[in-house]
């Protein structure tokens, strides 16, 4: 493969809960979201959810689910760890891709009570590729305009 540049666009993830606002930014395509989702106490014993919002009518449909504290569980993209020393539960999303851009929800009690979910708005930004030589003759047509825009401005003067 060739050399390449990137152009990059953004990503970000926001939550909102009665708990607290986080917001994230920085992250693109294949890279990894660290999400934290503080919860009260009294649901140190509670399984957690970490789901994602697919329409009004199906609802949020379950990515990863923690039973078990202090153990980290793994399914596909997605990685958890309820911490109930600290209550807080860690979901990872490792590879993100455009297509992971939506709506989670972490739930650490289905009966959605306000004080027991946070949700996460997620836009994953992409990486436009364009190949360095297609760069450097774009930049060799720019430099003869402008020194040809130049020698033309000074034989009209």
């Amino acid at each position: 493969m060739g050399d390449y540049e990137a152009l990059i666009t953004n990503v970000q993830l926001t939550s909102t809960s009665c708990m607290n606002t986080i917001n994230m930014t920085g992250l693109f395509e294949g890279d990894t979201a660290n999400i934290s989702c503080p919860y009260p106490r009294g649901y140190e014993d509670k399984e957690k959810f970490f789901c994602r919002e697919e329409s009004p009518v199906r609802g949020c449909v379950d990515q990863i689910t923690v039973k078990k504290t202090s153990t980290w569980l793994v399914n596909g993209m997605f990685s958890a760890f309820d911490d109930d020393v600290t209550r807080n539960f860690k979901v990872e999303m490792k590879g993100l891709t455009a297509e992971d851009s939506g709506i989670y929800w972490c739930v650490f009690d289905r009966k959605w009570k306000p004080a027991n979910y946070t949700r996460f708005i997620l836009f994953v930004g992409v990486y436009l590729v364009v190949p360095v030589s297609l760069s450097v003759t774009a930049l060799i047509i720019i430099i003869i305009i402008i020194i040809w825009r130049c020698k033309r401005k000074m034989t009209h003067e």
